[in-house]
């Protein structure tokens, strides 16, 4: 993977899935530095977490393919995932990529994409500014796996403390 140096060294890519609260409800941890392939098994794992089929998956940018846009169709799973990331891209080229992004043009789609912000990233926000978590301890995917499971436990815990306060 690229650092943020510049160098390429062995890295981990931590997903993970949260509902609406900012309570994650499903994770895992890939060696791949694209999310694109992440979004289909993601969705797969909030499925076998929560036993139900999400609402609507919410995602950034950097998950969206015509792939994954298929798939997700196929499933009758409704979603929307952002067209443009930080750098602003040339018109979509596929019809279901044109579809999302004309559908995000919709004042109701506008207002859910916007709750992605605070309860999507979230969950990162706890785990890389208030737990200080930037990097792994432990190597191999397993231990890897094991730790990320249990800061996502920790964020959970912290998430759930927080609410029972309010």
């Amino acid at each position: 993977m690229m650092t943020s140096e510049g160098s390429l060294q062995y890295c981990y890519n931590g997903q993970v899935a949260a509902n609406e609260d900012g309570v994650i409800v499903a994770n895992g941890v890939t060696t791949s530095p694209l999310d694109v392939q992440q979004l289909v098994p993601m969705v797969e794992e909030i499925q076998a977490t929560t036993h139900r089929k999400p609402g609507m998956v919410v995602a950034d940018a950097g998950y969206l393919s015509e792939k994954n846009l298929k798939d997700l169709r196929k499933r009758h799973q409704r979603c929307l995932v952002a067209v443009r990331g930080r750098r602003r891209a040339a018109w979509a080229r596929g019809p279901k990529t044109q579809r999302m992004h004309r559908l995000l043009r919709l004042p109701w789609a506008k207002k859910i994409y916007r709750t992605r912000k605070t309860q999507g990233e979230r969950p990162f926000a706890e785990i890389k500014q208030t737990m200080r978590f930037r990097r792994f301890a432990t190597r191999g995917r397993a231990n890897i796996r094991g730790e990320w499971d249990l800061v996502c436990a920790a964020a959970n815990a912290l998430t759930l403390y927080r609410a029972a306060l309010a």
